[in-house]
């Protein structure tokens, strides 16, 4: 499911002239080999930071390759070669560098934070969407405007969502209470003293 989304994600960042995207590294204890690519994303980041989202976008493409079907016969040795082997027919990283930082104390200790911190926040599972700290209800289906309906209001009012995203009457509220769409196709009904807060809903 992330690599589902991460098309959308570098449509976006492309769109912002300000504002940063940041992966946060989570692999997750029941898909086997997601430790290790993690691991290797991190080696292939000493090398240096254009290798890592190489690394990243090459897994997205190529991880049915590594899921547990088709590497329930191998060992783990031979999973961290293939993996290290990937990277330099593909990427032209050493393969030597890739496969020594699966097992690099300092990298595994740096994955292991990473993970613990996604913990902290709640995450349960892959991809976890925060905005400014705040975690946000988004799907993996969300397209680029879905997505803008969430950001756009956050910078200066250049687009349809910053200029007049409060208020949307979808004829299912009441008046004198308003419908709020506070993520895309979800809506809730405000009263008078109520506002609209994107990714909320209704609050005073």
């Amino acid at each position: 499911r992330s690599s589902a989304a991460s098309d959308v994600y570098k449509r976006q960042v492309s769109t912002q002239s300000t504002g940063y995207f940041i992966l946060h590294l989570f692999p997750l204890p029941y898909h086997r080999n997601a430790y290790l690519t993690a691991q290797a994303a991190l080696a292939a980041e000493t090398i240096n930071s254009t290798s890592f989202w190489q690394f990243v976008n090459l897994m997205f493409n190529t991880q049915t390759q590594f899921n547990e079907k088709n590497t329930q016969y191998q060992t783990e040795i031979e999973i961290k070669k293939n993996i290290a082997s990937l990277a330099e027919a593909n990427l032209g990283l050493n393969s030597q560098i890739i496969y020594a930082g699966m097992s690099n104390s300092d990298l595994d200790w740096s994955l292991r934070v990473d993970w613990k911190v996604g913990c902290s926040r709640g995450t349960a599972g892959t991809p976890w969407f925060f905005v400014n700290g705040a975690f946000v209800m988004a799907s993996t289906t969300w397209t680029l405007d879905d997505w803008r309906f969430i950001l756009d209001p956050l910078y200066p009012p250049t687009s349809k969502y910053a200029q007049n995203h409060e208020f949307l009457n979808n004829g299912t509220c009441t008046l004198p209470d308003k419908s709020c769409e506070y993520l895309p196709g979800q809506f809730e009904c405000c009263t008078r003293s109520e506002s609209c807060i994107i990714n909320v809903g209704c609050r005073c």
